[in-house]
Formats: structure tokens, C-alpha cells, sequence
């Protein structure tokens, strides 16, 4: 038996074969790193493409997310001038002493709103933020919607609380001044409309709630603005 392996290993190497063993055992192996290999970047090439589409279906809610922001804050926008409108309007009316009008109380009303707190909608850059910021692959419209949301947005919300500054104060002196409709929107009409003419303090607060309202549309018109572009940025990159 040993001289038959002896004459075995004789002959195959005389045959050359354990190269040629030695080749097919290579190729064999080279073949299934070749198959992993390709198995490996079909896998890749799907997960590539899965986060594409997901990518471009959390951009496309962000945006819608975006738009909503834009209603909210343009809202706000007209509000506070509205509200500046009738501070004019009850200038105009102290400065030169007019005649009481009950159509006033609306503008008494509108006049000490100064505040209005409230949050941008979020549903779209919340859904972004639990997926992972990092499937977005432009680096640049990354930034700027982090830095829209987390900074930019609350900055303006930290700014509006201003406004709730003299909140219980106000609505005590608002008390003592004024009757308030309830039924009406909660227009204000005056105790003593003469006196309240003559009062300099209500006079100085007026001025001090056009001037909250002013800043905070700046704020407003901040956000809106980097909004605008942001949407602007996501649209070209699509």
C-alpha cells in the first residue's frame, strides 16, 4: 500500500498535477471572492438607493414642512402690523384729542397685543431627525436646516418672550382701565376715555408695545427669510 502512494505522488509530480490542482483550487477561490464581491455591491447598490428614496421622500416633507412655516410666519407678520395699524390709529386720536367712538374698542384691543407664542411646525425636520441628519448627503443643506430649527427658530421663540415680559402687570392695569367685550373678540372700551387721553403711562406702554412688535417682525422676517432659501437650496439640489 505504501509503495502504491509512493508511485502516486511519483507519477503526479511527473504529471505536473499538483500545479494544476494548485491553479483549479485559485481560480475555485477566486471565483467566490469574485461572487461575494459582486453579492456584496448588489447589497451596497440597493442600500444606496433605498436611502436615495427615503432621502428625497424626507426632503420632500421637510419642504412641505417649510411651506406650512412660511403661512405661520407671514400670518404673524400681518398681525403685528395690523396691531401697529391701530396704534396709528390711537395716536392719532390722543395726539389730537378726538371725539370717543365706539368704534375704537376694537383698536384699544389690538393695540396692547403684543405677544403671540408659538412654534414653528416641526413634523417634517422631527421625522428627518429620528431617521439621522447623516442621510442627507449635501453637507450644505444639512447645515442649514440644523441650523434653521436649532437655532435660527428658537431664537426667534426665546425673542417673542419678551412680549410676556409684563404680562400680569398689563393685564391688571388693561383691568382697572378698560371694559373688556367678551363677546366682541375682547374689544376694550374705556372707563374714562378723557383721562385715559391724559394718561401718560398708558401713552409710554403704547410706544413700548410698537416697539416689541417691530423687533419681533424682525425676527419673524429672519426665519422667514433663511426659510425661503433653504427651500430654494433643496429644490436646485434635487
Amino acid at each position: 500500500m505504501i509503495n502504491f502512494f509512493r508511485k502516486t505522488r511519483k507519477k503526479m509530480a511527473d504529471d505536473n498535477r499538483p500545479l494544476k490542482y494548485m491553479r483549479y483550487a485559485i481560480g475555485e477561490i477566486a471565483l467566490v471572492v469574485i461572487g461575494i464581491l459582486i453579492a456584496i455591491s448588489i447589497n451596497n447598490w440597493n442600500e444606496w438607493r433605498k436611502d436615495r428614496i427615503l432621502e428625497s421622500k424626507l426632503l420632500t416633507e421637510l419642504v412641505e414642512n417649510l411651506e406650512l412655516n412660511k403661512f405661520v410666519l407671514s400670518g404673524q407678520i400681518e398681525r403685528y402690523q395690523a396691531y401697529n395699524l391701530s396704534f396709528d390709529i390711537i395716536l392719532d386720536v390722543i395726539q389730537h384729542k378726538r371725539v370717543y367712538h365706539d368704534s375704537l374698542d376694537y383698536h384699544f384691543h389690538k393695540v396692547q397685543l403684543n405677544a403671540y407664542r408659538f412654534d414653528v411646525p416641526r413634523a417634517g425636520y422631527e421625522r428627518l431627525k429620528n431617521v439621522g441628519f447623516e442621510i442627507i448627503r449635501n453637507n450644505t443643506i444639512r447645515k442649514e436646516i440644523i441650523n434653521l430649527f436649532e437655532v435660527t427658530s428658537k431664537e426667534m421663540i426665546n425673542h417673542l418672550a419678551w412680549g410676556d415680559d409684563d404680562k400680569i402687570w398689563k393685564a391688571k392695569y388693561m383691568d382697572e382701565q378698560f371694559y373688556r367685550y367678551s363677546d366682541k373678540g375682547g374689544e376694550l372700551k374705556p372707563f374714562d376715555f378723557e383721562y385715559l387721553l391724559s394718561d401718560q403711562y398708558y401713552f409710554a406702554l403704547l410706544y413700548k408695545y410698537k416697539s416689541q412688535r417691530v423687533f419681533f417682525c424682525e425676527q419673524l422676517n429672519k426665519v422667514l427669510i433663511e426659510t425661503n432659501k433653504l427651500i430654494e437650496l433643496i429644490e436646485e439640489n434635487k
